[in-house]
């Protein structure tokens, strides 16, 4: 068989699920302690927690905790702000117990336990040092049972002794942040049902001696605005992200009243799934930069003080994570593009010099990659949703003649969350083997400002499954896509939402969930204590909706599901454990629905296994080697 013959989606690829497992290394919490840049690096070849990875210019770079070491906080159960480091010594959350280490010169090899909680069912997280290293802030969270719990901010000692309460227990807090003269606290609080992104309040609070002093001041935020990100700047101000304009924008208390400091319509924080975001970095002479997000893509600008203007700097990425960290004229944060992996970079303000020291990796050679470029489709009511599609692309194979490449709708989990403009190996897996993969910023995600992030209240299960199906009706009537072969992909609450489109329409030919959300009202009591009310927002409250959770549940629709189904699931996901699942495929088995169910006994939400990925593939191929095919025009 020449090339040409080749038909779509069983394309020969170099990117194999071993290579895409390559180069799958993570980069996260990066900060400058004194000179010496640091983050977490989550390697495929570990199970558990992140390394800690120093680099400086006289030493390089070097992984600086013992190798049994795995550093991550599981407060809120999605874990941030997992280390610290201030005079020489740097504090860890050890996810093993969750315990706080403290690693000094003296016991490199060993470091010492400051706090251990695993028989308390208290976890830690959002970890700051004062600049004299002699205290660690940070959020202290009571798990409880049963959906009870809470959170307060202590200080703790490094010398010992009990923690200190400086700001007393809410259902949840976040973003404990010291002046720099240690007078001055300033956090974050919401309470249940709300959510971070929805609804936080700012607080700040004097301390004297290392002890919380009078009452604690309200600053900004309420039931309609999201307050994020509160920090401390150079010039003694308290600066904070808010939505109250619409987007989550930059201001300043100062004098007791707050003012805007950088707008525009951009997102410049991202929806705090974890603790210890930094979405902006003060720079020498009064200049600010700031992260902007337009729906997939990130760009960085610096506010200058002369003009209040932000000017966008030149860089080769599409991609920034929501951690920024200045040292004098240097800038670091952690970048990607369409065609490169995440990299660990430094910018020189002042020269606009760049340099690489981690990351950059890719699967394949650049001409295997495909290109993304952003679609906007009109929905059935007149809304705009956004996506980034993704062509087929292979340059040893020329695309059959009269044929239209399968397509893949791939549903981003969250539901809050978004898809990013960077390389990402899984979509190049199917890309290179002759699928078009849609990637899917239905009405709900982030990126878009706070309208577009609350259109799914109420409405999931509903509205972003009628997204999906215009989306799809978009390319197929466009003549970019077959519009025969239209499968829909998705984990945890993309998951869910893959299935409700193959129990609700007739319009895609076959559907993976991955660590799907298969029942709400059994998901509403199993997640963790941060997402448990999520579902109040989404589908309405408990038990007043009932029906609805029962309406809208998977179980519920099995007998609807005609489509081929894989599932794929973890024996120890903790998020949405395994139990709906298997009832769900013993439901469709009987119901005569093709359905394949895979488990991996030792994964956990987070699917790492190779075979996944190439169960995904085999469910496809399969399902378009059994398709009969109508013939061409």
């Amino acid at each position: 068989m020449t090339a040409a013959e080749v038909r779509y989606g069983h394309w020969p690829s170099p990117i194999s699920a071993d290579s895409v497992a390559a180069a799958g290394t993570s980069y996260d919490e990066v900060l400058f302690a004194g000179s010496t840049l640091c983050w977490l690096e989550g390697r495929s070849d570990r199970s558990g927690g992140s390394v800690l990875v120093c680099w400086d210019q006289a030493g390089g770079m070097r992984d600086i905790l013992p190798e049994w070491a795995n550093v991550e906080s599981d407060i809120y159960g999605y874990g941030g702000g997992a280390w610290a480091a201030a005079g020489g010594s740097v504090w860890f959350c050890d996810n093993a117990g969750q315990r706080i280490r403290c690693l000094t010169a003296g016991n490199a090899a060993d470091p010492t336990p400051l706090l251990d909680t695993a028989c308390e069912g208290i976890r830690y997280g959002d970890l700051q040092a004062t600049p004299d290293g002699h205290w660690l802030v940070c959020v202290r969270e009571h798990a409880g049972r049963h959906g009870q719990g809470g959170a307060d901010i202590v200080a703790v000692n490094v010398g010992g002794g009990a923690p200190v309460v400086l700001a007393d227990r809410s259902d949840f807090a976040a973003s404990p942040r010291l002046s720099p003269d240690g007078r001055s606290l300033a956090w974050l609080t919401w309470q249940d049902p709300l959510l971070p992104w929805d609804s936080t309040w700012l607080w700040t609070r004097t301390i004297h001696s290392g002890q919380p002093v009078g009452q604690p001041q309200l600053v900004a935020g309420g039931h309609d605005e999201s307050v994020l990100q509160p920090g401390w700047g150079p010039d003694g101000h308290l600066y904070f992200l808010s939505d109250r304009s619409g987007w989550w924008n930059l201001y300043r208390q100062r004098a007791g009243h707050v003012e805007p400091v950088a707008s525009a319509e951009a997102e410049m924080g991202a929806a705090p799934w974890e603790l210890g975001y930094r979405s902006y970095a003060f720079l020498p002479g009064g200049r600010i930069a700031v992260l902007l997000q337009n729906g997939p893509q990130h760009q960085l600008a610096i506010r200058r003080p002369d003009t209040g203007r932000l000017h966008l700097v030149s860089l080769p990425y599409t991609s920034i994570k929501p951690y920024l960290t200045a040292c004098g004229q240097r800038l670091a944060f952690i970048a990607a593009s369409p065609t490169r992996g995440p990299t660990v970079a430094v910018l020189d303000t002042a020269t606009g010099g760049l340099r690489e020291v981690a990351g950059g990796a890719r699967p394949a050679e650049p001409a295997y990659l495909s290109t993304p470029e952003p679609v906007e489709v009109s929905t059935r009511d007149g809304a705009t949703i956004h996506g980034l599609l993704y062509p087929p692309t292979n340059p040893h194979v020329t695309p059959p003649a009269r044929q239209l490449p399968p397509l893949i709708i791939r549903v981003h989990p969250g539901p809050t969350a978004n898809t990013t403009l960077r390389l990402d190996p899984a979509v190049q897996y199917f890309t290179s083997r002759g699928y078009c993969l849609l990637d899917l910023d239905y009405r709900g995600s982030t990126g878009y400002g706070r309208a577009y992030r609350s259109a799914l209240a109420g409405q999931w299960g509903v509205l972003d499954v009628a997204d999906c199906i215009d989306a799809a009706n978009h390319l197929a009537g466009a003549g970019r896509v077959d519009p025969h072969t239209v499968f829909i992909s998705g984990a945890s609450a993309g998951g869910y939402t893959a299935l409700r489109a193959v129990a609700t329409a007739d319009r895609f030919t076959a559907a993976t969930a991955r660590s799907a959300i298969i029942d709400p009202a059994t998901w509403r009591r199993t997640v963790p204590r941060f997402q448990r009310h999520h579902t109040t927002a989404l589908i309405g409250a408990w038990p007043e909706h009932a029906d609805q959770y029962r309406q809208r549940s998977a179980l519920h629709d099995a007998d609807r599901i005609h489509a081929p189904v894989l599932l794929v699931h973890g024996g120890r996901d903790h998020i949405a454990p395994a139990d709906p699942v298997v009832e769900l495929a013993a439901r469709l088995h009987t119901a005569g629905t093709p359905c394949t169910l895979q488990l991996h006994p030792e994964e956990g939400h987070t699917l790492r296994s190779r075979t996944a990925l190439t169960a995904e593939l085999d469910h496809y191929q399969h399902t378009l080697s059994s398709q009969t095919r109508p013939a061409p025009n």
